[in-house]
Parts: structure tokens; sequence; C-alpha cells
């Protein structure tokens, strides 16, 4: 299974990067995207992943933030996010992500400076550094089970 699947995500890296060559190449606009594209987005930009996983699943399979939001999307819907928490965490510590990332209001950063005792902007930073890490996902997953506190962002 480990094999089909490295073999997929080559495989689709693999187009995603030709067709990028291609609009490149050809200096033209590519084709809007299709429904199922469209619906991928819709499901990433309604889930608890966030810039920052997108951010992380781009490096993964070679492509930009946008086909990777699409990516996650599809992995929601084929009920496969496994495979996404995988991609995520084979970046720890190689794939920053910045509060900006988080998408995270301040509000969010004094709450959390509340539960781990330290100042809004020490929050700030404490969370980049986990979701560097983990992700925002995960984070998010872990704030709202260590605390009840649900992120606004």
């Amino acid at each position: 299974m480990k094999k089909l699947t490295q073999r997929l995500r080559n495989t689709l890296s693999g187009i995603f990067t030709a067709a990028a060559l291609a609009v490149a190449l050809s200096g033209s606009m590519p084709a809007p995207a299709s429904a199922q594209s469209q619906q991928a987005l819709q499901v990433f930009a309604n889930s608890t992943y966030g810039y920052c996983d997108a951010k992380k699943v781009a490096v993964v399979w070679g492509i930009d933030i946008v086909a990777a939001k699409a990516v996650i999307g599809n992995k929601i819907m084929g009920n496969i996010t496994n495979l996404v928490d995988q991609d995520i965490a084979s970046t720890a510590g190689r794939v920053r992500c910045s509060w900006e990332d988080l998408q995270m209001s301040y509000n969010d950063a004094v709450v959390l400076g509340q539960y781990w005792g330290r100042q809004p902007h020490e929050a700030k930073v404490k969370a980049a550094a986990i979701a560097t890490d983990w992700g925002r996902k995960r984070l998010y997953d872990f704030i709202l089970g260590q605390t009840g506190y649900q992120i606004s962002g």
C-alpha cells in the first residue's frame, strides 16, 4: 500500500509539474478549475486544515499552494486524511509556519497565552513553532482537546 501511495503521489506530482511547465512555456493562463477542483477547494476551505498545512503538502508534492489545497480537499472527500496528516508530519521542522499562516486572531493569542502562562506575543511564537512541527489542523485539534477552546480562525 505504501509503495502504491508513493507511486500515485509521484505520478500526480509529475502531472502537476508538466501542466505548470506547459502553462509557463505557452505564456497563457490556465483554464478555469474543474467543478471537482472547485469542490475540493471549498471542502478544504470549510475544514480545519489551513494555509500552513497546504504549504507543507505543497513542499512534499512539489506543487503550488492552490493545488495543495485541492489535494487536501480531495483527501477529505475520499476520507483518507491520514495520508495528508502523514505528508504534513513528514515536514516537521523543515517547513516553517508563521502566526499569519495559522489564520488565528489576536483573541486566540490571548486565550492561548493565558493557557500557556505567556503574553499574547509569546503565545503567537509558541503556536507557530508547534505548527511548524505539527501543522495547523493538529495544533487546532490539540488546543480544542486540551482547553475546549474553539479557535476563531
